[in-house]
């Protein structure tokens, strides 16, 4: 009975862990918290199976469903997680799915089929006594496999760590505790403990590999997202890049307010007499533009064409200043007299008021 209820409480919790594992992994979607979480899900089925078995007495079904979920599944998959996540190697782990997946699928097949050659009772079975030889070898193999891969990763990390690795020491204690937690595995099913004594080590097992995969989820802090990736971006106000745009468009004039007397003429006229307050409209829109002038007057340059008369309703409107034209070979004055600078000078050129002699 004691029995009984101890795998009981192992196997409520061994759930627990397991829904935990399983909803962080399917969200995380990392391949080693994918492999430990049917570490789990195997341990969790085994202290199913043998909270049954203390209750209600140990069959051929709850004896092969604990020794392939504890025996075979929990310490390969362990093993498989911990290789995914600390080697650095993609050929490393791809050997590791590679052997991991073909040994589960052989042995699980051999387990299933295999016949038992004793009797099942209440009491904790020894998977020597029940199973034949080679079903055994494949146990043992498994269990030497898982238990040199543990201890070899976190050997590994451990001497990383020694290096001054800082992603080998962040991963130090997760690993020391799911190395612990496959030596409890193997230890709890090779029929070496006692009935509470086995159900105690697979639940320890469980309660171990959930907070190592929980340790060793990386968490994102925003202060750190800004900090990493806020230096890529650092020259981009001091570049421009921020206050560059399209032009807005110029504001449309305000039409008239229906039923507002139309403005008149003398109104029109006496708002474009100032140059500050002269509205787009006052513009004259024919007025071509003449081409800049970048040296003296010559005759094969050819004269800008005449200005065009000023319409009669833009009679009062000041013109804006227009560039000048080069001046023509008639502004020489008479022998001996003076002028000004303005007279042979570019057509765009300011006259500087100095006189010159001819």
């Amino acid at each position: 009975m004691v029995d009984g209820v101890l795998a009981l409480l192992a196997t409520l919790g061994a759930l627990v862990a397991t829904g935990l594992l399983v909803s962080r992994a399917y969200k995380d979607r990392l391949l080693y918290l994918i492999a430990w979480s049917l570490t789990l899900v195997g341990l969790s089925l085994a202290l199913a199976a043998m909270t049954l078995g203390f209750f209600l007495g140990y069959s051929g079904p709850l004896f092969r469903v604990m020794e392939i979920g504890a025996a075979m599944i929990g310490p390969v998959w362990l093993a498989l997680g911990m290789i995914e996540l600390i080697a650095r190697y993609v050929q490393v782990r791809f050997a590791a799915w590679l052997f991991a997946v073909s040994y589960t699928v052989v042995a699980l097949v051999i387990l299933v089929l295999d016949p038992l050659k004793a009797s099942l009772t209440k009491s904790l079975p020894k998977p020597g006594d029940t199973y034949d030889a080679l079903p055994l070898l494949l146990i043992d193999g498994a269990h030497v496999v898982a238990v040199i891969a543990l201890m070899g990763c976190a050997g590994v990390t451990a001497w990383l760590a020694s290096k001054q690795d800082r992603e080998a020491a962040e991963l130090l204690i997760p690993i020391a505790l799911v190395a612990l937690a496959g030596v409890l595995v193997v230890s709890g099913t090779r029929g070496f403990l006692p009935g509470p004594l086995a159900v105690i080590a697979l639940g320890a097992a469980t309660g171990l590999v959930w907070y190592g995969a929980m340790r060793t989820i990386p968490v994102y802090d925003e202060d750190d997202y800004d900090d990493e990736y806020g230096d890529d971006y650092a020259g981009d106000q001091a570049a421009g890049y921020e206050e560059q745009g399209y032009a807005a468009p110029p504001p449309p004039e305000p039409a008239p307010p229906p039923g507002a007397p139309p403005v008149s003429p003398a109104t029109k006229r006496a708002s474009c007499a100032s140059p500050s307050r002269r509205p787009r409209s006052c513009a004259s829109p024919s007025r071509p533009r003449r081409p800049r002038s970048t040296g003296p007057p010559s005759r094969s340059r050819p004269f800008p064409p005449p200005r065009p008369p000023c319409p009669a309703s833009w009679a009062a409107c000041p013109a804006p200043e227009a560039p000048r034209a080069p001046v023509a070979p008639t502004c020489r004055p008479p022998a001996g007299r003076s002028r000004s600078t303005r007279c042979w000078t570019a057509g765009r050129r300011r006259s500087t008021g100095s006189p010159t002699t001819w």
